[in-house]
């Protein structure tokens, strides 16, 4: 792709194309590392002919800042996963694609039972090590088209798109999570609360929703789903 727009450039060049041209292109070093180069084409007069003169700057610093940047903004630094802007947006997005093409979604809320006990017992960075693990755990059983994310704390949102019911999931996750055996002999458990897409819905009216389901999933032991 590259290499055809610099064989496009130059061609322009031999068809008397005099404007000033700038484009991107990656470069392959003999030592396979990847460069972003800026290549700048100008035409000038010298000693009356036209003289084409490129420069390149290389900008592979500035683009990789600019992408890890780009990354900080939308990941969760400690879990690696989406972060609350992300789940947020999706969740406008999706909405809006919903009411006008009549899609459903569904939206799983979940948090760790007695996570302040943990953090008590084996301190917080066990507590870290285990919001971790559960990240891997729950991005090995959704689908790549799913969007999972932190909530907050120790609570996590899953954003599925083209689901009725949320349940067969989020028991999947529930079972996975209480199977894992952590450092130290740690078991957790999850509580999980679902909803699905109901015309007129808002980012705060379904999110609501699914916490109220979390809430009873507490309020009736734990370690279960309850949908809404």
């Amino acid at each position: 792709e590259d290499r055809y727009r610099a064989i496009e450039n130059i061609n322009k060049r031999k068809q008397g194309y005099k404007k000033p041209i700038s484009y991107y292109v990656r470069i392959l070093r003999k030592d396979g590392r990847l460069r972003y180069v800026k290549l700048t084409s100008i035409v000038t007069s010298y000693k009356g002919k036209d003289v084409s003169f490129l420069t390149l700057n290389d900008l592979t610093k500035e683009i990789r800042r600019e992408r890890k940047l780009r990354k900080l903004a939308t990941i969760d630094t400690l879990t690696k996963i989406y972060n609350r802007y992300v789940l947020f947006s999706t969740l406008e997005h999706l909405i809006e694609y919903a009411e006008r093409y009549g899609e459903t979604f569904s939206v799983i809320i979940f948090d760790i039972d007695n996570f302040k006990l943990l953090n008590d017992t084996y301190g917080h960075l066990a507590g870290d090590r285990v919001l971790r693990e559960i990240a891997k755990e729950v991005k090995k059983i959704i689908r790549r088209s799913d969007i999972f994310g932190r909530y907050g704390g120790e609570e996590f949102l899953i954003i599925l798109p083209k689901t009725k019911d949320p349940y067969p999931v989020a028991e999947k996750i529930r079972k996975a999570v209480e199977s894992i055996d952590f450092e130290k002999g740690i078991r957790v458990t999850i509580s999980l609360g679902g909803t699905v897409y109901r015309k007129g819905d808002t980012v705060d009216s379904i999110i609501n929703r699914a916490d109220e389901a979390l809430y009873l999933a507490k309020q009736s032991g734990k370690n279960q789903t309850v949908i809404l």
